[in-house]
């Protein structure tokens, strides 16, 4: 296979590559390879003219066989490949010159370059590059060069659409789809004349560009001191058609700029419709859930208990269908960022099962834990999205099997090796239920799928609450898997990875633990204050909030101190000391980001909880930038919500 060869098995007709040197991408194409093979075949024929021209001077140099006409012929090839060899060499270093130019350059800055390049090497003082419309009836004026700005021609035309027809012979070049040379321009009898401001020509060379038998562009040089030769020609050719190579990759880098500010403004405005439904929907289902359960604390009969029981079972049901549909819309924009907190696994599991334990019974089913001995107590991971997970499987295991059991084992994937910091762990979820069948097995973690319909209309859900599992594990650095048997049972396993905790501490219920983000997770002792002496603010302007959360807090023993904005919170702490804020975060006036920073501007070290429906990623951050030191989100969980004054009472105390 020769050099052509492989040049044609590489790049096919027209092909190319894209090649990153040092942090310069260069265009690697079949022009690029062919110059390169132009150019080792011009070195080539350099060695074989020295040698042709060594040995004649040894004949001449002795007196035999070489004659005048014989010396003088391989000092002309002789020079020939020299000029040729620097030609090339020429060429090749502009086209690298303009790869380097383009990184930083706009494609205007480009073809001005272009043309200042090429004008230094045909010795041309005017130089033109226009783009040829797709109707092939069209130019689009383009760029001149600097000295044909400056000294020759005042008009610019830049994007001037011309009709080619009415252009004069310097076109002639997109009719014939050939090089065009006009060593005698002033005495062309078929040329249409110059418009006013027009630099007189003497002589011009003008190139296309040519792709797939249509002409994209043209590259004009003119008014050169001497003829144009057919150097000039290959030297303009070639250049015009590099540069109509960097043109497109320019064309196609802007492009792809512009589609990646597009998909990232788009991500930005679906993230805000995100957060601002989620805020919407969070608000009211806050009322309604805690509602119904003050209204269950209350004396009932049997009917009006019954229809308290269903109120706040369907408000549950339809907050967890909103967070699956707001949770697959994080991870679809790429919003969820993993926590790493340390906590203890143990705990966690047992209050999921202390969770679920009811709801299993009432069906008669049996919830086994199982966890190896051999796991530490504490690890350090994200236990939200953890339990996100867990609680996901559960509730589908007990949703789908009548009778029988269920069961959660927790494993090691390999044993602990002394110095590694990373764990990987097995949790497997066994049930002996429905069963799934084996042709659909593999759409059980696509989007909004379920085993058949049938299965949506009994049992109900989404179906993306395994599609988020598997993200979710994917996040964590896992795999997640099934494996089922049609009317006998299904297991779920999935591998998740933590971060080892140097010192394993033991869980003890002497110690209260916080519930949010990182900045809750500290471990504090309840202080010996009176709970019902502890002072808050609240800060929120929705009224059916304000009362659920001042009645939460009225059976608690507290009385709150209630404002309706930011601003208001701000003036509340100038005028009276509190133990602890609770601040929503969009209100009017001033949100309650503005007053958290407002708050702490001013040296008030009063421990600020947000209490907000705004349950992003994001949102955690920058409370966490305004100077808040925790979260609870809504709807508000009662336990939640008095472990976390307890424990930020104290801190405060």
């Amino acid at each position: 296979m020769d050099w052509n060869e492989i040049i044609n098995w590489i790049f096919g007709v027209g092909g190319s590559l894209m090649v990153i040197i040092g942090g310069v991408t260069l265009l690697w194409n079949k022009r690029l390879a062919q110059e390169i093979e132009k150019r080792h075949q011009a070195e080539e024929a350099l060695k074989v003219s020295l040698e042709k021209y060594r040995v004649l001077l040894q004949a001449s140099n002795s007196g035999v066989g070489a004659t005048d006409e014989q010396r003088q012929g391989a000092e002309k090839e002789l020079e020939e490949t020299q000029e040729r060899l620097l030609l090339n060499q020429k060429l090749m270093q502009t086209r690298l010159i303009l790869l380097e130019y383009m990184r930083a350059h706009s494609l205007d800055e480009l073809l001005t370059k272009v043309l200042d390049e090429v004008g230094q090497l045909v010795d041309s003082p005017i130089g033109f590059y226009h783009f040829v419309e797709e109707d092939q009836q069209t130019l689009s004026l383009q760029q001149w060069s600097t000295r044909t700005l400056k000294e020759f021609c005042q008009i610019g035309a830049k994007g001037v659409h011309y009709p080619i027809h009415k252009a004069g012979v310097w076109v002639d070049c997109v009719v014939e789809k050939k090089a065009v040379v006009h060593n005698d321009y002033p005495s062309l009898a078929h040329k249409k004349g110059l418009p006013d401001g027009h630099a007189e020509v003497v002589r011009e060379l003008v190139a296309p560009v040519i792709r797939q038998g249509k002409v994209f562009a043209i590259l004009g040089v003119g008014n050169k001191p001497v003829d144009y030769t057919e150097k000039d020609i290959e030297t303009v050719s070639y250049l015009a058609d590099v540069t109509w190579q960097i043109v497109e990759h320019k064309r196609a880098e802007e492009e792809l700029i512009k589609a990646k500010e597009a998909a990232e403004s788009a991500t930005r405005a679906k993230s805000a419709f995100l957060a601002n439904m989620s805020h919407e929907i969070r608000t009211p289902m806050n009322v309604i859930i805690g509602m119904s359960r003050l209204i269950k604390d209350t004396e009932l009969n049997e009917e009006q208990e019954e229809y308290a029981e269903m109120i706040s079972h369907s408000s549950e049901i339809l907050l967890s269908l909103i967070e699956d549909i707001l949770d697959f819309s994080k991870i679809e924009a790429g919003k969820v960022e993993l926590e790493s907190v340390e906590f203890e696994l143990q705990n966690l599991i047992k209050k999921i099962t202390d969770m679920l334990k009811i709801k299993a019974s009432e069906k008669g089913l049996n919830l086994v834990c199982d966890i190896a001995d051999d796991i530490p107590c504490s690890l350090k991971g994200d236990p939200n999205r953890l339990r996100q997970i867990i609680l996901n499987l559960l509730n589908n295991a007990i949703k789908f099997t009548p009778t029988g059991d269920i069961t959660i084992k927790i494993q090691q994937v390999t044993p602990v090796v002394s110095d590694s910091n990373i764990l990987t762990l097995l949790f497997e979820v066994s049930d002996t239920g429905i069963g799934i069948p084996q042709d659909r097995l593999n759409r059980m973690f696509q989007p909004f799928s379920q085993a058949d319909a049938s299965t949506t209309r009994k049992y109900g859900g989404t179906g993306l609450g395994l599609v988020i599992s598997k993200r979710l594990v994917e996040l964590m650095g896992g795999e997640i898997s099934v494996e089922s048997q049609y009317e006998k049972g299904t297991t779920f396993r999935f591998t998740a990875c933590f971060e080892k905790i140097a010192s394993d501490l033991i869980y003890s219920d002497k110690y209260a633990v916080s519930c949010t983000n990182t900045n809750l997770d500290k471990i504090v002792e309840p202080s010996n204050r009176e709970f019902t002496e502890i002072r808050i603010l609240m800060a929120e302007d929705n009224e059916f909030n304000q009362r659920l959360a001042i009645i939460l807090l009225q059976k608690m023993g507290l009385t709150p101190d209630v404002v309706s904005n930011g601003k208001e919170a701000v003036e509340a702490v100038r005028q009276k000391i509190y133990d602890i804020i609770l601040m929503d975060i969009q209100m009017p006036e001033m949100d309650g980001l503005e007053a958290a920073k407002a708050i702490r501007d001013e040296g008030f070290k009063i421990p600020i909880i947000a209490m907000t429906a705004n349950v992003t990623a994001d949102d955690m951050a920058n409370c966490a930038a305004a100077g808040m030191n925790g979260y609870i989100s809504k709807p508000i969980d009662p336990d939640k919500l008095s472990q976390i004054i307890i424990n930020y009472s104290a801190v405060s105390s």
